[in-house]
């Protein structure tokens, strides 16, 4: 029985379409470097998912611009230099697979930041009108040297973590 019943939750996951609340996500972000870790938000501008195997798609962006990391100094070094915020104002994911399973499924689709659009997947996890996912980035990857000022340098690895408020689309 539990078998059937996860069978048809992914089923019921794999072929839905949704429009993702902006004002009631969360994308989080953190990073290392020589003295301390840290934590940032981004805001969510616009999102649309079509979980269907056979032709799924949509696309989540967030504005790089306000991304926050409570600490202007490195906000600004944020803004200005490593995401260049005024040549590229947004990053984006695209989907272009995938794969359900009984409690959501996985994504697989293009993550675009700086202009650059590289290949990620990553499990996502979708209950109760929410999509949750945590992914690791290497920023060099999309031609993102990290910062170092002095003795500090940042880490290249980068998590970041989506908590998307979805509505069913008509």
């Amino acid at each position: 029985m539990r078998i059937l019943l996860a069978l048809l939750a992914a089923i019921a996951v794999s072929a839905a379409d949704y429009t993702v609340d902006p004002a009631q996500s969360k994308i989080a972000f953190s990073g290392t470097s020589t003295f301390h870790d840290f934590t940032g938000t981004a805001k969510l501008v616009a999102g649309t998912l079509h979980l269907d195997v056979a032709a799924p798609g949509g696309t989540v962006e967030a504005d790089a611009a306000s991304m926050e990391t409570s600490d202007s100094g490195r906000d600004e070094r944020l803004h200005n230099f490593v995401m260049d915020v005024v040549a590229f104002p947004r990053v984006s994911f695209a989907l272009t697979g995938w794969t359900p399973d009984a409690t959501g499924g996985t994504a697989t689709g293009t993550w675009t930041m700086k202009g650059i659009g590289k290949p990620v997947s990553f499990p996502v996890k979708i209950a109760g009108g929410r999509a949750t996912a945590h992914l690791d980035l290497n920023i060099r990857d999309w031609g993102i040297r990290t910062p170092r000022i002095v003795f500090v340098t940042v880490g290249d690895i980068v998590g970041v973590d989506l908590d998307l408020a979805l509505t069913p689309a008509p």
